[in-house]
């Protein structure tokens, strides 16, 4: 458990900045680059932390004190706009979609996603999803009756827009294709449709990975009261979750794992074998330090939910005899440290974790110790 602490307060010392290349655009419509510390929409939409190129200070800017911001190479743009947000009026950090007879912006505010749709003469006509997950089919179906009755409004030289509005997702990318064909149909006059795309993978708040494992459990088995040591192999497989908008750090995984245990002992002068299947699951995070070179360390910590069948043996006390068998649960923290190494699109991990049961109960199998592997990180 203290490793689990240790971790996350390391997480909240070092996961404070995420620097991208960007400018700001003052209130007198001047350009300065820098760099953005980019985190949360939310976040974004209060506030622009930003540096300028050549100093190491960052400045907070409100939506007051300056027209807008955006990351370099075609990034994600915002710009001052005051929307109604939930029947309220505010000043914020819109993140603009599209530029035209009809321009496209967006807002997240908790898990409410707007949209705002705005006309040549500045008409603005609100679009609210609320996913149903959070707020209720009943809650979900009235927000987007209302966002109807204002597609309606805004797209009245349409009718097929209209109708298309109804059978499309309120998504960014699919609302955007949608409002740009309407521009470009009904709006030609007003110019050229300036839609401010981005990469994907700078804005991306979740970026999955694909995980295999292989090592060496060295551990110590308990069995109604008596102690064995032994080693095994161990396999795994799964996920880790990177968060570049939280930290380019800080990571999470969840990983199945298996390994088949035989350990043997002596009881009285008499040959004791236990066998085996251990699995379950693994759910924790990790924290990449200060790299070395190309080589980069990283402690992680967790939890593990596992699950032990098919466990037989001989002499164990009154616990088993050679023709039975039993199996139970058994939940591990787990701490350790590693190397990272990245080759092109993949990382090779090298890790070494110690596990520790925290049941207690005599009459539980548990497994503890230290297990070495290694990953590939796809």
């Amino acid at each position: 458990m203290m490793l689990l602490i240790g971790l996350f307060s390391v997480l909240n010392v070092y996961a404070q900045k995420n620097p991208h290349a960007g400018y700001v655009i003052t209130n007198q419509g001047d350009t300065i680059h820098g760099m953005i510390d980019f985190f949360s929409d939310e976040r974004c939409a209060r506030e622009c932390k930003f540096c300028v190129s050549g100093d190491t200070k960052y400045v907070t800017y409100s939506p007051t004190e300056i027209q807008g911001y955006r990351l370099e190479s075609g990034g994600v743009y915002y710009v001052s706009r005051t929307f109604p947000v939930d029947g309220i009026e505010k000043t914020l950090f819109a993140e603009f979609l599209l530029q035209g007879g009809v321009s496209l912006y967006r807002h997240i505010e908790g898990s409410r996603e707007y949209f705002y749709l705005v006309d040549e003469e500045g008409n603005v006509e609100e679009l609210c999803h609320l996913p149903a997950v959070s707020f209720g089919e009943e809650e979900s179906q009235k927000a987007y009756k209302k966002a109807y009755l204002s597609a309606v409004r805004i797209f009245k030289k349409s009718p097929y827009t209209i109708n298309l509005f109804g059978q499309t997702r309120m998504e960014r990318d699919k609302l955007t294709q949608l409002v740009r064909a309407y521009d470009e149909e009904y709006c030609a006059e007003s110019g050229n449709c300036v839609q401010y795309s981005y990469e994907a993978k700078k804005t991306i708040g979740v970026k999955p990975h694909f995980v295999v494992e292989a090592g060496y459990d060295f551990g110590e088995v308990r069995v109604g009261g008596y102690t064995f040591k032994g080693n095994m192999p161990q396999f795994s497989a799964g996920c880790e979750f990177e968060f570049p908008r939280l930290s380019k750090n800080f990571y999470a995984h969840a990983l199945l794992f298996y390994s088949p245990w035989e350990v043997k002992a002596k009881n009285h002068s008499k040959d004791i074998k236990v066998k085996f299947k251990y699995g379950g699951l693994m759910l924790g995070g990790g924290y990449k330090l200060t790299k070395w070179g190309f080589v980069q360390p990283f402690v992680n910590a967790g939890i593990r939910f596992a699950h032990y069948s098919n466990l037989k043996g001989a002499h164990v006390g009154s616990y088993l005899t050679s023709d039975q068998s039993d199996s139970g649960y058994n939940v591990d923290l787990y701490g350790g440290t590693g190397l990272r190494v990245p080759i092109k699109k993949i990382q090779l991990m090298v890790t070494m974790n110690y596990s520790g049961s925290i049941m207690k109960e005599r009459d539980k199998t548990t497994v503890s110790g230290l297990t070495l592997k290694a990953s590939v990180v796809y």
